[in-house]
């Protein structure tokens, strides 16, 4: 049973709100130990630690927007704005592009794969990953099968 979603493609802005969320899913730890020090430092009567690092947390995540909003934008994503058909059965998850380019993923040789409220991320390495909106398939059915499919492989 092979599920083909509809050609789809991400724009800019939704490419950059994909890597954002996808890098604070994996830095939660690094924002997690800036607010527990900044938290501790103010129990502890330490405003000025506090203070300062709040204020380099803040920095930071900002620069890690504005550097993955610039990067959706850059000539080295352009393939990533390009259209594409995802097409996933019980062995493989087919990505074929719009100039006929295709990437044939064993569902064995993925690492994870992570459902959020509007996507489902296939990690095919920590950083690499292949992004499908759960709006492009024919229906929930199909979003059910793949889910199905994946719980069977022990992913999802």
């Amino acid at each position: 049973m092979k599920i083909r979603t509809e050609e789809f493609t991400a724009s800019p802005k939704q490419l950059a709100d994909i890597l954002i969320q996808n890098a604070f899913r994996q830095a939660w730890w690094f924002v997690s130990l800036f607010w527990g020090f900044a938290t501790y430092s103010i129990v502890r009567g330490y405003y000025e630690a506090a203070i300062s690092c709040t204020f380099w947390a803040l920095v930071g995540l900002l620069s890690i927007m504005v550097y993955l909003r610039l990067s959706a934008n850059s000539k080295g994503n352009r393939n990533l704005l390009k259209k594409c058909v995802v097409e996933i059965d019980e062995e493989y998850l087919i990505d074929t592009v719009e100039d006929g380019a295709q990437v044939k993923i064993k569902l064995s040789n993925l690492i994870k794969v992570i459902r959020v409220p509007r996507y489902h991320f296939f990690y095919i390495t920590i950083n690499w990953f292949v992004c499908v909106p759960l709006t492009v398939f024919a229906s929930k059915e199909d979003i059910e099968k793949v889910d199905s499919i994946l719980r069977n492989k022990g992913l999802l």
